[in-house]
């Protein structure tokens, strides 16, 4: 819960940024909540990675170890394969606000200087975006 409240504090002081009148659009907003939740899986926080996952409040403690797992496996062979991940980048984003989901377009930018793009499928639900 503190990072969901992390993620609406940290797009609270990009609006503000932007001076009071300016208003992002929910494309934006969910493009912002996608980079901060992959920002804290290559940073090692995969608890509030898997808090930014669309999922019941309460879920088997086993298989939440199991994610949190597979979360660690893959940082650890993006570390093996590519140095880890240095920075990521929002490419675009492809909002449909009939349905308040998103298709967020991230570039993760490695060590070794590759770079790929992931699709982060999002969803607004109460107010927050969460990946799908």
């Amino acid at each position: 819960m503190k990072h969901i409240l992390y993620v609406i504090l940290s797009i609270a002081m990009l609006v503000s940024c932007n001076g009071k009148d300016a208003e992002l659009d929910q494309g934006t907003l969910a493009a912002n909540a996608a980079k901060l939740y992959y920002q804290d899986l290559i940073s090692g926080k995969t608890e509030h990675f898997l808090e930014g996952v669309n999922m019941p409040d309460r879920i088997p403690e086993d298989y939440k170890k199991q994610m949190l797992s597979n979360y660690k496996q893959f940082m650890d062979k993006q570390k093996e394969a590519h140095k880890g991940v240095d920075s990521i980048t929002i490419s675009n984003t492809q909002l449909s606000e009939k349905d308040s989901t998103a298709s967020v377009f991230l570039v993760l930018h490695f060590a070794d200087s590759t770079s790929e793009q992931v699709i982060v499928p999002m969803l607004k639900k109460k107010g927050i975006w969460y990946m799908r």
